[in-house]
């Protein structure tokens, strides 16, 4: 197919102020629609987002408000450390669940990092606390994170 520059020029000379003027909305639709935190996993440091195993989990925890972002940083909206800790350990260390008890995942669990990211004490403690006895009470609400189901 062959086109005709003088003809194309043409029709982009008569009709420029509409294309201006889609342009002009299509920025507005675009700049009112946009979220400015972006994607919750890039506001991770580096070294914790080359450790986060699911990236979809973390994604739903900030749809379902557990996790926010306040003056530049990732606050944390669960009612206790444990569920926190329960949490980080199913995204970051692979940590499963059979029935209430959490199996060790096949991955290292970045306590350090993730106590300094939420601002905490103990996390490794409470992981341990966790797979000695009981997850936490409100498991299935964080378990619902995890689901593959869209």
């Amino acid at each position: 197919m062959i086109i005709d520059e003088k003809l194309v020029l043409d029709v982009l000379m008569r009709h420029s102020s509409e294309i201006m003027q889609w342009m002009n909305e299509e920025n507005l639709l675009v700049s009112n629609n946009a979220k400015p935190e972006g994607d919750p996993v890039e506001l991770l440091p580096i070294g914790l987002q080359t450790k986060l195993r699911n990236k979809r989990a973390f994604r739903r925890a900030f749809a379902n408000n557990l996790l926010s972002i306040a003056d530049g940083r990732i606050v944390s909206h669960f009612r206790s450390q444990r569920e926190l800790t329960y949490f980080c350990c199913r995204c970051f260390a692979g940590d499963t669940t059979v029935g209430r008890v959490l199996l060790s995942g096949d991955y290292n669990f970045p306590a350090r990092e993730l106590e300094t990211l939420f601002m905490v004490k103990n996390m490794r403690d409470s992981r341990k606390k966790i797979r000695k006895c009981k997850v936490p009470k409100r498991y299935k609400i964080i378990d619902t994170l995890f689901d593959t189901l869209p």
